[in-house]
């Protein structure tokens, strides 16, 4: 037998209705599939929704200068986020914090450390990308916070109050890159997927945050401002997505253990340790058994699985067929109990 370790997170729970809690024994959205035998909404679970959260602060090198090219600007920055179209900005206490063609990064930042910023037009444009650990999951709701940042006296960019800010969505992680320089809306790779008008006052920040409903499986999201007839530049900071992804799926070659024999008692293990469990008869979760191993009782033969998670994802162990031969003689017992 084979088990298969998906490293994905818990399904969505649909807004308004009844959903299957796969760990309770009971068939909670009355579709007459308890558990894991209602595969649709028990494929695995894990207890909490994933935060994506990025400050800006850390960082691989001190930028000395607005976005020229690799070994400077963002490119400076550390956490995976990137510049996608146009060459977005990196600002940091250490170094560059503005200035000349571009404004002054305002002043104190939400979070000290570093900043982001972006310049877009009617024919160019940037954006802040990130790649997502996970597909997000179409319909679940999603919720998001950041900091827009607004100031002027550059000399050839500054903010504009009010602005609108989407947050967009690829499939493709490939097309996070630099490179094509039009309005996301225009691109044919990016979806809005929420978008939110932002005020304040110039030399400031504003805090922005809310959810939204998810309409696409995104493997990639940017943020920025949508399509402009304008030169504007903006700032950001703190930007925070949480919800449910779902995680590449990882076959690990491992076995439901078995130990013990029917007159000490069978004991059923899973081999991976420091993990929470939650074990299954015939697809139904088992009262308390919540343990590495389980003690099967006495008689109870069937098909045993085991879920195993924890706060990063979780994965479903296949079927273990179990028979219990009870016509054995238990050479301690007392002649006269076999008589």
């Amino acid at each position: 037998m084979r088990a298969f370790f998906s490293i994905v997170f818990i399904f969505f729970i649909l807004p308004l209705s009844a959903q299957e809690d796969c760990l309770n024994g009971v068939d909670d959205d009355g579709d007459g599939l308890v558990d894991l035998n209602d595969v649709e909404d028990c494929n695995c679970v894990a207890p909490e929704p994933l935060l994506i959260f990025e400050d800006y602060n850390s960082f691989t090198c001190c930028p000395t200068n607005f976005t020229t090219g690799p070994g400077n600007g963002i490119f400076c920055l550390e956490g995976g986020w990137t510049l996608v179209g146009g060459t977005s900005d990196y600002f940091h206490l250490c170094g560059y914090l503005g200035g000349g063609v571009l404004p002054f990064a305002p002043q104190p930042f939400p979070s000290d450390g570093g900043v982001v910023g972006s310049f877009n037009s009617s024919s160019y444009n940037e954006y802040i990308g990130y790649c997502l650990p996970g597909e997000m999951i179409a319909s679940d709701i999603y919720d998001y916070s950041m900091y827009i940042g607004f100031n002027d006296g550059g000399s050839q960019a500054n903010s504009i109050i009010p602005i609108e800010i989407g947050i967009f969505g690829t499939t493709n992680c490939e097309v996070m890159d630099q490179g094509n320089t039009a309005c996301f809306e225009n691109t044919g790779d990016w979806d809005l997927i929420e978008s939110i008008t932002v005020g304040g006052n110039m030399g400031e920040w504003t805090f922005i945050s809310g959810s939204f409903v998810n309409t696409g499986e995104y493997a990639g999201i940017a943020y920025g401002p949508v399509c402009q007839t304008a030169g504007v530049y903006t700032f950001y900071d703190d930007f925070s997505l949480e919800g449910i992804f779902n995680i590449v799926e990882v076959e690990v070659d491992d076995d439901i253990t078995e130990a013990g024999d029917c007159v000490n008692g069978i004991i059923l293990g899973s081999n991976m340790p420091g993990f929470n469990y939650q074990w299954y008869l015939e697809g139904v979760a088992i009262s308390g058994a919540t343990g590495q191993t389980y003690n099967v009782p006495p008689g109870q033969e069937g098909n045993y699985q085991v879920l195993i998670y924890d706060s990063n994802g979780c994965g479903i162990y296949e079927p273990y067929e179990l028979f219990i031969n009870e016509n054995v003689l238990d050479i301690d017992a007392d002649i006269s109990d076999v008589l």
